[in-house]
């Protein structure tokens, strides 16, 4: 997956599955044979329309008549490179939930960094600015939990750096006044401090100003309202029922043109305003305007589109256009082609049984080390 930042916001619904039918077909021009909003007996190509998602196609024959002057223009313009907001469903396993608040972590309490390590060297690393996977790691090696829990029984002195080398991995320990055990970690490229508190390992993400605990291979967010959001691509999302859907703005390379209307698989709106094709090796999506009868051409929507569904067009609903990619992601776009980064009305859209095939799948959770 592409990675990006600062352009992603928190998602606020649940990850989402839409169903359809596709019919390879061409644009039609005049009345002949839009069906995306109707029943069919026919294989000729109508789609089947169930509920709010429709996949409908069409089919007939004809051309699309391309204009002069402005028509070329805006044909070029809707040609430009698009930005195209991909989502990815990640299956993710349940978090330890903690059901006493007291037991969460929300002051600022933080302790002060050492200068020198154990030998009176200089440390030269930087504190981590994203939150840090590498301390899988450290949960995971039997070694380094059995001397922590041993070393905190003895090393009691407040506001003293208690350094250890173990198992090849050089981390400090230190307890405060409050009598609060801090553990920071000298390994890779940063250094990290964590807090241990609750039975839990807590690490203050800077950049999100909050408090997050470790577990299952994640950190954590346990937010005031009560969602619990797991860190996933330098940010936050909402984990729901084991899915979380990450998003992930990309530009996508223009095509070299839009094809003849004869040409590729069509998929027409409910309503019949709106006509997607699907054309050429590449599996690019072409936006029509099939308001008129006559397919004009709109926007360019991207490459490697596995199917097109449609969503709203009805009761005062915006018609949204839904794309599923062939790389596991989908977007959504409004009618006229332009990229949604907000969730679409969840009432207009089916929700997902559960993660698609091939979703990420964590390691098993680990319980952390226990006090003494």
């Amino acid at each position: 997956m592409k990675k990006s930042s600062g352009l992603i916001a928190a998602l606020l619904v649940a990850p989402l599955v839409f169903g359809g039918t596709t019919a390879s077909a061409a644009l039609i021009r005049g009345s002949g044979g839009a069906g995306g909003g109707s029943d069919s007996n026919s294989d000729g190509g109508r789609g089947h329309s169930s509920g709010p998602i429709s996949g409908g196609g069409s089919n007939g024959g004809g051309h699309s008549e391309w204009g002069h002057g402005s028509e070329r223009g805006a044909e070029s313009r809707g040609l430009e490179p698009p930005v195209v907001i991909k989502r990815r469903n990640y299956s993710i396993g349940h978090p330890d939930r903690i059901r006493n608040s007291n037991n969460i972590v929300r002051d600022r309490h933080q302790i002060d960094y050492p200068e020198r390590d154990g030998t009176g060297a200089a440390i030269s690393k930087s504190a981590a600015r994203v939150a840090p996977q590498e301390h899988t790691s450290i949960v995971r090696n039997t070694t380094i939990i059995r001397n922590i829990q041993n070393e905190r029984r003895t090393e009691i002195v407040p506001n003293k750096y208690y350094w250890h080398d173990s198992a090849g991995v050089r981390y400090c320990h230190y307890y405060d006044r409050g009598g609060v055990h801090w553990y920071g970690f000298y390994f890779g490229p940063t250094f990290y401090w964590t807090r241990y508190y609750g039975d839990h390992w807590w690490w203050f993400d800077a950049r999100f100003d909050r408090w997050v605990y470790w577990w299952g291979g994640y950190w954590w967010w346990p937010s005031p309202t009560g969602v619990v959001y797991v860190y996933m691509d330098n940010n936050y999302y909402p984990y729901q029922e084991g899915v979380v859907t990450v998003k992930q703005p990309e530009v996508e390379a223009p095509p070299e043109g839009a094809p003849s209307s004869h040409e590729g698989s069509s998929y027409q709106s409910p309503d019949g305003r709106r006509t997607v094709q699907v054309f050429g090796d590449r599996d690019e999506a072409f936006l029509y305007n099939s308001s008129s009868g006559q397919a004009s051409f709109m926007k360019y929507l991207g490459a490697g589109v596995e199917k097109v569904r449609f969503a709203g067009g009805k009761n005062g609903k915006p018609l949204q256009i839904l794309i599923d990619f062939k790389d596991g992601t989908f977007a959504f776009f409004t009618d006229e082609g332009q990229p949604i980064d907000a969730n679409p009305d969840k009432t207009e859209l089916s929700l997902p049984s559960g993660p698609p095939p091939g979703a990420k799948t964590p390691p098993p959770a680990e319980p952390p080390p226990q006090p003494q």
